[in-house]
């Protein structure tokens, strides 16, 4: 974890967030012991942690958090909270935080667009704020402080049944299976973005210049991942070879390629004007629908043929 820049923080909230610091970095020498080819918590660039009598203060840190747990980390911490049971004694606390973390980074991420479908969300984190003695919505400096000392306690307490429970795989007659199921976990881990780059190039080998290959990757990729639990394969070339596979399926269908012929293609092919052009495209959806992998000059083509009594002489 990087230093954090600290303004007019008190010294408690300096003390913790250096406390944070030095378990991080334990945890990393533990599993860097036990597994060399894993690092636990991947290094997250912290944003400032300004005034903590300040609600920017307290959305920072949150962000932070959620991408120190979330992020790049998610397969070990997920992986390892499966085993509090067994190791530590007790997973419940554990599993709230890492929900807490999210809720509130997705609550505080959405809350200017009022959205009715973050409802549950939002009374999760009021009933956070409730737990920790704040009336929400937390509106002065006070509360914000309460907050932050509250997130910091709590994460501290979670690193230390993350820290204990790895001590406790390095003593277990089990560990070399522990260590090869893991290890073959964070394999199978592909972050969105290199499956944004797979479909980037999948869209490209297939002229498909019009996808927007992050958005595919948003809506598919817990699809690609779920495949991905079950999935057998000799080398990493071998396992990036499926993925692209995965990738590709999920991409041709008709819901993630878009008809390529718009309105203006229409026009420029068609003496066509009001109903004729709605009728034209919806020809050419149906073309499509039954032929996804035409492209648009190939579906232009078949439409000129279908309405050559339309076309611009």
């Amino acid at each position: 974890m990087n230093n954090v820049k600290l303004f007019n923080a008190n010294e408690d909230i300096v003390k913790e967030i250096k406390a944070i610091e030095v378990i991080v970095k334990e945890i990393n020498v533990i599993t860097n012991n036990l597994i060399s080819e894993i690092t636990f918590f991947e290094v997250v660039d912290i944003k400032e942690i300004s005034n903590p009598s300040e609600d920017s203060s307290f959305l920072h840190l949150v962000s932070h958090l959620y991408g120190l747990f979330y992020e790049r980390s998610r397969v070990n911490t997920a992986y390892i909270i499966n085993h509090m049971d067994s190791f530590v004694g007790d997973s419940i606390f554990a599993q709230e935080q890492l929900r807490n973390f999210r809720n509130l980074r997705t609550y505080y991420s959405h809350i200017s667009k009022k959205n009715l479908r973050d409802k549950q969300i939002k009374d999760a984190c009021f009933m956070w704020f409730y737990e920790n003695g704040v009336v929400a919505p937390p509106d002065n400096a006070n509360d914000w402080k309460i907050l932050n000392n509250a997130l910091l306690n709590n994460s501290i307490e979670l690193l230390n049944d993350i820290k204990m429970c790895l001590q406790q795989l390095g003593t277990d007659e089990d560990f070399n299976f522990i260590k090869e199921e893991w290890l073959i976990q964070k394999t199978k881990d592909f972050p969105d973005h290199i499956l944004t780059d797979f479909a980037i190039e999948i869209c490209n080998n297939f002229d498909l210049n019009n996808i927007n290959a992050y958005a595919l990757i948003k809506k598919t990729s817990s699809n690609i991942r779920r495949r991905l639990l079950t999935a057998s394969f000799e080398d990493k070339e071998s396992l990036n070879i499926l993925v692209k596979q995965y990738i590709e399926e999920e991409l041709f269908t008709t819901d993630n390629i878009p008809c390529p012929v718009t309105g203006d293609d229409i026009l420029s092919h068609f003496n066509v004007k009001g109903k004729e052009i709605g009728e034209i495209k919806k020809r050419a959806i149906d073309l499509h629908k039954e032929n996804i992998y035409l492209g648009k000059k190939e579906l232009i083509n078949l439409l000129r043929r279908d309405f050559s009594n339309l076309l611009i002489r």
